[in-house]
């Protein structure tokens, strides 16, 4: 006989379910929620012979026998529902080649609550209930039958007759039978009572653990605490408990408080010096307001009648020697979610206050998980690297995490030297090495959970490899704007110079009658308006137009459309639409018939046009110019004035 004993979060309730086997029958209890489950299965032939019986028992069947009168101070049965269930076992190991029809009859007997006589009847269905399902290998089938009632706390099913057609029944048939007693029940608690609180001594993977007992009538918990330095004034020196006073309201203006249905919780310690103190209290449900409302325990420790961290109980107080990484910069953030869920995300900075690195623990998982950023020469984020989970459950900074191929961190050295083409290209991380469990080494075929085998983690097969380039890459305009000119994805075949990056351009509308055909008389002029272009990893062009707050006024696919490697189109491409010609006065004039307009510079006795155009589609551009200017005219020859002047003459000037 094997008993096991384990607790699971639930909305409101502790969840507790026990196992116990003896040949095949094995009973099970579940308490979550308000909701208790009881059931006990037979499977094959023992679930399929004449006058074999099952039975299922309310685990507060024996108390409530033995305390008719008292009990119902204690817990409430609110709905006592009964199940007898025929279903073919779909985790069974044999494989069942033969369609078959079954049909099972069954006396069922039950204990039923008397409330006016404080006794349990004993009564029988009238009717035997009779369960039919069928199986078959190859078509639809019917692979459960269930009988339902109300009532009993004590159930027992007998089996009267079976019927089996197409099949041969054996001792490992894969059909069981089951009987289940499901209830709806209320402990009743009382707000005079407190938990006893606990706190363990030292930390394990990071975390301080609190324990507090159980609490008659708690269907959840609700913990608090709140954090007290234990730094003096001047920053010198450490106060000693008695000098570190509390103020009444300690828990009330400084403190977090979670609910969860265990009787415990896991804090990650991400404090500086000093100390934490709790408290914790249970939660029930108010039986006059039908179970609706919620009703609480007094605090297991009245926190305003302690005046320094000495006086508080010392069943209550967790010491934090070693400040969390005292020799950086750092932020940390907690999330809350139901049941006591949390999400830690600690930021570590450098002596410039630019993100490094960044680690994220959730209390449901065993692994925290670190993402980092890598800067440029200038100072700006260049490279993301992909988050990577760690073996260990710790939250703390992971120096020499992603490598290159020397062993050393990579860094700007590694992508931000220019190669000779004004190309700045990424260098692969190291992904060979095993001891930095870097995100090379994740996206690898060395991903150490690979190593461990399929039981560590069985969707370890299917993380992709990298190929070296776990990060993705932005590279900036060459004019100290911090606008992007291209960003990688992840991945060797989405980096810089293999057509697979993203790219960006920018510029401004060709012509005023661009922007005039979109919007009509709704546009400003042309010089308030930016256009920007970008052109995607797989090819395609999107333009969007910016107003002069930045604003993006319109969005338009451009281009032909992208096609793959077998020259087939990715899109569709637009049908019934006719390539228009346009022309476009670059010059900017006012009206057409002028001979100059304000596109253009004034330099010494030049008029300089300078504008870059922003060209979606590959193809013959034709560009028309012409200078007129006005004849150079001498009043000296004028008629009238003076003829028959002579240009050619020598003269000797004395």
């Amino acid at each position: 006989m094997q008993t096991r004993l384990f607790t699971m979060k639930t909305k409101t309730l502790v969840f507790f379910r026990y196992t116990l086997l003896a040949a095949l029958v094995c009973f099970n209890f579940f308490a979550y929620a308000g909701e208790e489950t009881y059931n006990s299965r037979k499977s094959g032939a023992a679930a399929l012979t004449a006058n074999a019986t099952l039975s299922v028992k309310d685990a507060q069947y024996d108390y409530m026998y033995n305390n008719a009168t008292t009990w119902s101070n204690s817990f409430d049965n609110t709905t006592v529902n009964n199940r007898i269930i025929l279903a073919v076992d779909q985790y069974s190991s044999v494989m069942q080649n033969t369609a078959y029809t079954l049909s099972v009859e069954f006396i069922v007997t039950y204990n039923q609550w008397n409330a006016a006589t404080h006794q349990f009847d004993t009564k029988t269905l009238a009717q035997n209930p009779i369960l039919d399902i069928n199986y078959s290998p190859i078509a639809k089938y019917k692979d459960k039958a269930v009988y339902q009632f109300l009532g009993g706390n004590f159930l027992t099913a007998k089996i009267k007759t079976v019927t089996i057609n197409g099949a041969v029944v054996t001792s490992n048939f894969p059909v069981y039978i089951e009987t289940e007693i499901q209830i709806n029940r209320h402990y009743l608690l009382s707000p005079a009572t407190r938990a006893p609180l606990a706190i363990s001594s030292s930390l394990v993977d990071g975390k301080v653990q609190v324990y507090w007992g159980y609490l008659p009538g708690a269907e959840e918990y609700q913990l608090e605490w709140t954090y007290v330095n234990n730094f003096s004034n001047t920053g010198t020196a450490l106060l000693d408990q008695q000098d570190i006073k509390l103020e009444a309201n300690v828990f009330t203006h400084n403190s977090t408080r979670i609910s969860t249905g265990d009787n415990f919780y896991r804090l990650p310690i991400v404090y500086e010096q000093g100390y934490l103190l709790f408290r914790v209290r249970g939660v029930g449900k108010s039986q006059a307001d039908a179970y609706k409302k919620s009703v609480y325990s007094d605090w297991s420790i009245n926190a305003d009648s302690y005046t320094s961290v000495a006086a508080f109980p010392a069943t209550a107080i967790f010491q934090i020697v070693q400040g969390h990484q005292s020799g950086m910069n750092w932020q940390y953030n907690m999330s809350y979610a139901e049941e006591g869920k949390n999400k830690a995300v600690v930021s570590y900075f450098d002596g410039s206050l630019r993100n490094r690195q960044a680690v994220t623990l959730m209390n449901t998982q065993n692994q925290s998980i670190v993402g980092e950023t890598i800067y440029d020469y200038q100072g700006r984020p260049a490279v993301q690297v992909l988050p990577v989970p760690q073996e260990n459950a710790i939250i703390g900074y992971k120096p020499n995490l992603n490598l290159n191929f020397a062993g050393q961190p990579y860094s700007k050295k590694d992508f931000d030297l220019d190669n000779g083409n004004c190309l700045v290209a990424a260098k692969p991380m190291d992904s060979s090495s095993v001891l930095s469990n870097g995100a090379s080494t994740y996206y690898s075929k060395n991903n150490l959970e690979l190593s461990a085998g399929a039981l560590c983690n069985p969707f370890a097969p299917y993380v992709p490899s990298a190929k070296g380039y776990p990060f993705t890459q932005t590279q900036y305009t060459p004019d100290n704007t911090g606008r992007l000119k291209a960003q990688t994805g992840v991945g060797d075949q989405h980096q810089l110079g293999t057509k697979h990056e993203t790219r960006y351009f920018y510029g401004k509308p060709t012509s005023q009658e661009e922007l005039d055909r979109m919007f009509g008389s709704e546009v400003g002029d042309i010089v308030h308006y930016k256009k920007n272009m970008v052109i995607d990893p797989n090819g395609q062009i999107s333009i969007s137009y910016l107003d002069p707050q930045g604003r993006v006024v319109a969005t338009a696919l451009a281009g032909n459309p992208p096609v793959d490697a077998l020259n087939q189109p990715l899109v569709d491409a637009l049908p019934n639409v006719t390539p228009v010609q346009m022309n476009a006065d670059l010059l900017n004039k006012t009206l057409r018939t002028d001979n100059d307009g304000i596109q253009q510079n004034i330099i010494a006795n030049s008029k300089v046009y300078s504008q870059e155009l922003l060209v979606s589609t590959s193809g013959v551009r034709d560009f028309h110019y012409k200078v007129v200017a006005d004849k150079f005219t001498d009043l000296c020859t004028q008629a009238g004035i003076i003829k028959n002047i002579c240009y050619n003459c020598v003269l000797d000037l004395s």
